[in-house]
């Protein structure tokens, strides 16, 4: 998962665990949806746990006892409690699957804090690391969601080429999964996220996109009110790719498009017709 900071992707992984632990059905974009149920192991270096990310999962109606964190280690020599570092401390995560025994999905939410030596812009380093956690993956028959952050820009500077170049470092982060999706804003309403396919490697990739707002709420805690975030479907699925989501200029020049596309197709077919009788179709058609 990609996307900019402060996107809503951190609620999105907490929905989708809270979802894996409970096996409870959802609907989302007009669909039913079930996850395969069992545990979770949450790798997060930005969100306290306390303050943050146990809130949401209240909200998300998570099954606390089957959410497992996994995110710092002691220093061997200092002594000190750092980040795990999964280049050389792979082991302990699959020492924490075989404790656990059911696990289903890893999240490990931002990925860059948990790389250790594994320089982030070189090809080789991130297409072997990545390769390690296939590997794990697949013997234990688990799902990993690793979250990335895309490039800043500075001010003024072009806008983007495509949306798959602008995920920050190698683009073996990208090339190795074998799903990669894009959360952002819709160009046309920045209440509404769209999760869109930004490179998929196991299917064609296509405009139609799950959709979701972020909305205010409160849970009991502790006898206490607590205020916190959770996450809203929407029924209908949202038509834009990540090049749109990324770049207003290229939406505009894709409704734009449609909108030619669905006029020449309309005068090619019926001939002449008054502008109303067109605007009308234009307006049934979306």
């Amino acid at each position: 998962f990609s996307g900019h900071g402060g996107i809503g992707k951190s609620l999105l992984h907490l929905y989708i665990i809270a979802k894996t632990t409970t096996g409870e059905k959802f609907l989302a974009g007009g669909l039913e949806h079930q996850l395969l149920q069992g545990s979770v192991i949450l790798l997060s270096a930005e969100d306290d746990v306390e303050f943050q990310i146990k809130p949401k999962l209240i909200a998300a109606n998570a099954n606390p006892e089957k959410i497992n964190y996994l995110i710092s280690k002691v220093g061997k020599l200092s002594k000190k409690t750092k980040f795990i570092e999964l280049d050389k401390d792979l082991y302990l995560l699959e020492e924490k699957i075989n404790e656990i025994g059911d696990v289903r999905l890893i999240v490990i939410d931002p990925i860059s804090y948990f790389i250790g030596e594994v320089r982030d812009n070189y090809n080789s380093d991130v297409a072997n690391f990545l390769q390690s956690l296939i590997n794990l993956a697949k013997k234990y028959n688990i799902a990993i969601i690793l979250n990335k952050h895309l490039r800043k820009h500075a001010s003024g500077s072009k806008g983007i080429v495509s949306a798959v170049s602008e995920v920050g470092g190698a683009g073996a982060w990208t090339n190795t999964p074998r799903q990669n999706w894009l959360i952002t804003n819709h160009p046309e309403d920045e209440e509404i996220k769209v999760i869109s396919n930004l490179k998929v490697n196991i299917k064609k990739t296509c405009k139609e996109c799950l959709g979701y707002k972020i909305v205010e709420t409160s849970i009991i805690d502790n006898d206490l009110s607590v205020s916190t975030t959770e996450l809203v479907w929407l029924e209908k699925l949202q038509i834009v790719s990540s090049d749109e989501a990324l770049n207003k200029d290229e939406y505009e020049k894709s409704k734009t498009q449609i909108a030619v596309d669905f006029i020449y197709n309309y005068t090619s077919k019926h001939g002449q017709s008054r502008v109303v009788q067109i605007k009308e179709e234009a307006v049934k058609n979306g």
